[in-house]
């Protein structure tokens, strides 16, 4: 890595050579890189938080994850090195074991869900076929019916590939499958590896991570500034400057318009920031007396496409089930207060399992209506396509930078891209300061 000796910031302000904006995944891992390499760095943060959307609760004595909680390849994911490094582990999840129930609550036999699982490997390489001669215009969701359709599935089958398609094809995004771009499909890199569900704690890791960093909590930016001179922040506590500035604000943040930059941006970077999509996934996450529900990692039922049931108590060695609602499904049902939210989840979970016991405790997201998240997740709707993560990553004349997991076209919407991407932020930030020696 590049270290800059203090010739080399000759001329700089006093205080801050980089302001980075946001102290999420992105922002942190920025700022750690930047200030390992000797720069100076201020890290801006609305919240009175570090992490974005990495939110973990410790209300029931353990650690829950009530944001990012998933680790994509763990075993080559740095993140889950990092939460090794903390005390945490990451325990091994497999999407593929699951249980699905029928509209009036029977439960299928194992050997027909693995079938069903089956299937859809088959029906995903069809539709990866069907990519390469996709146009802007077709959508996931119909490209699997057609499949469908192909294929001859019928009846009961033919609900439960359609569920897990929009299961596969939308939940990791957190958008329904009719709004996703079939050119976009399988665009993103899959990290060698199994999948693992963080425990023990990622707000470990984010603390980690800010250690001996200049962090301003509770600084809600309203404007960038940027030019010859440099690049000004105006907040509402107060104005920073400093040569040079990495944002890392969410997508839904920049599409909203809460943060003005002046001048505006290139036009390339606002036509990919109007056409990504911001997508949402909530979660219910509930305690009970004791484990009452299927022995599956995922579950749910074939009339609710937009709705799965994951166990945690594998995991966390408690009792703890959530739901998860993507979308539309999750924006009608953040208006719901916390009780509406869980009676809600309670009534989709007895269909399935009659005597369910009452939860404990609960714990409710709604990250739509987070004024400093605007949504969870980023994909590729109809009209888009995956250049338009590269565009908006460019940097603006080399004083105004870019990342966050809506710049990452390899690893759309996860904590991993958002890692990637602010590292990768930080040193193309090294070599605007001298470009002769940067590696």
């Amino acid at each position: 890595m590049l270290i800059l000796a203090r010739s080399d910031l000759r001329g700089m302000a006093d205080d801050a050579q980089v302001l980075v904006v946001g102290a999420g995944i992105a922002g942190l891992s920025a700022a750690r890189a930047l200030a390992d390499a000797g720069v100076r760095v201020a890290l801006l943060e609305a919240r009175e938080r570090v992490g974005g959307r990495v939110l973990t609760r410790r209300a029931w004595g353990f650690p829950v994850e009530l944001g990012a909680a998933w680790l994509g390849g763990a075993s080559r994911n740095p993140l889950a090195d990092r939460l090794r490094e903390v005390g945490g582990e990451a325990a091994p999840w497999d999407w593929k074991e699951g249980a699905l129930f029928t509209a009036d609550g029977h439960r299928w036999p194992e050997e027909r869900v693995r079938e069903a699982a089956r299937r859809f490997g088959e029906v995903a390489r069809r539709l990866q076929e069907m990519q390469r001669d996709a146009s802007p215009a077709d959508d996931q969701a119909d490209a699997l019916e057609r499949v469908l359709d192909e294929r001859g599935e019928t009846g009961e089958m033919r609900a439960a590939l359609r569920w897990w398609g929009e299961m596969q094809l939308g939940m990791f995004q957190g958008a329904d499958a009719d709004r996703l771009s079939l050119a976009a499909y399988g665009q993103e890199e899959d990290m060698p590896g199994d999948d693992a569900l963080a425990t023990g704690g990622l707000d470990r890791v984010v603390e980690r991570m800010r250690e001996g960093l200049d962090v301003r909590l509770g600084v809600r930016v309203l404007r960038v500034r940027h030019g010859r001179q440099g690049v000004v922040v105006e907040a509402d506590r107060g104005t920073f400057r400093a040569p040079r500035a990495i944002v890392t604000l969410p997508l839904g943040v920049l599409q909203a318009g809460d943060v003005a930059f002046d001048p505006p941006l290139p036009a390339r970077k606002r036509e990919a920031l109007a056409r990504l999509g911001v997508s949402l996934m909530d979660k219910v996450v509930m305690r009970f007396p004791r484990v009452a529900w299927p022995d599956a990692r995922r579950f749910g039922i074939l009339d609710e496409p937009r709705a799965e049931f994951v166990s945690l108590a594998p995991a966390l060695g408690e009792p703890v089930l959530a739901l998860l609602t993507k979308t539309l499904r999750s924006r009608e049902d953040e208006s719901d207060d916390d009780a509406k939210a869980v009676a809600r989840a309670m009534r989709l979970l007895r269909r399935m399992v009659p005597d369910a016991p009452d939860p404990v405790d609960s714990l409710v997201t709604r990250w739509d209506r987070d004024p400093f998240s605007r949504g969870s997740y980023v994909h590729v709707p109809l009209g888009a396509s995956v250049e338009d993560h590269d565009a908006l990553a460019e940097p603006v004349e080399d004083r105004l930078f870019f990342a966050g997991d809506a710049t990452s076209r390899s690893y759309p919407g996860t904590m991993e891209g958002a890692l990637r991407e602010g590292q990768r932020a930080a040193r193309e930030c090294l070599r605007a300061f001298d470009i002769s020696r940067a590696p």
